[in-house]
């Protein structure tokens, strides 16, 4: 938090609820969502980078260069699994990014981490009741923090939570779907913001398009078995390293100056 920053500010509120006044404590829980956010950005960063044989250095990322090709059996033979870690860091950053949008109240940022804390419980308590229920000796406490107590926390603020179609609802402030985060954190660094999320959720989807990106086909005179094999493209990979360093740079950023 910057001394003279929108947090500080947000942070120095003088919002009351049912249960008193608000201090500080919802903003710090906003912080600390954005900070576990960008820890999950970064350690999938970190995991790109090994694939790579890179040091761990995002500014070393963006070039290739100096790809080394190693002859190592888990070398990635294609751009799939850093297109896919790259997916999973445009999710977690753009959360963050999300959380941290400059210019919202407190009112409304907090409510933005009361919806998606709602939504994450509700998701949870669904997981754990489509498996029976907690294991003997357990509670359905020990699986996450629960939708009640999601409840409770708005009720306490004085913030209204509901649910009127399929989206919670806190204050005005509904969660955004997945491609909608991303759309939003890629409109900071790419042309056709939608296109990074897409093309590698095709590829963790094991959609055909996205399956194509990895495949070359052979001449027909070879095994009728062996009709396609993995392919290293370089210009995949190079996309795929840009929109991962992006992302978390971008996010980041707008972290910084909050």
């Amino acid at each position: 938090i910057t001394a003279a920053g929108p947090s500080a500010v947000n942070c120095a509120n003088a919002k009351t609820g049912p249960s008193g006044a608000w201090g500080e404590a919802p903003v710090r829980d906003v912080m600390d969502i954005v900070w576990k956010a960008l820890g999950l950005a970064g350690e999938n960063a970190r995991a790109a980078a090994a694939l790579l044989g890179k040091p761990a250095r995002f500014s070393r990322l963006p070039g290739i260069r100096s790809f080394r090709r190693p002859l190592d059996p888990l070398a990635p033979r294609t751009s799939f699994p850093v297109e896919i870690l790259s997916r999973s860091v445009i999710e977690a950053a753009s959360l963050a990014f999300w959380l941290t949008e400059s210019g919202l109240s407190v009112r409304v940022r907090v409510a933005r981490q009361i919806v998606y804390r709602m939504n994450g419980a509700t998701r949870m308590e669904e997981a754990l009741d489509s498996m029976g229920g907690p294991r003997p000796g357990e509670q359905r406490r020990d699986y996450g923090e629960l939708a009640d107590d999601v409840r409770q926390a708005a009720a306490d603020l004085g913030l209204p939570l509901t649910r009127p179609g399929r989206q919670w609802d806190c204050d005005g402030q509904k969660y955004p779907g997945y491609l909608d985060r991303a759309t939003s954190l890629s409109a900071s660094f790419a042309r056709t913001p939608k296109v990074p999320y897409q093309v590698y959720s095709g590829v963790a989807h094991a959609e055909l398009w996205g399956l194509w990106r990895g495949y070359v086909q052979l001449p027909r005179n070879g095994h009728p078995h062996d009709r396609q094999q993995l392919t290293f493209k370089p210009l995949n990979m190079h996309s795929a390293v840009q929109a991962l360093v992006r992302a978390i740079t971008s996010a980041a950023r707008r972290t910084a100056g909050y």
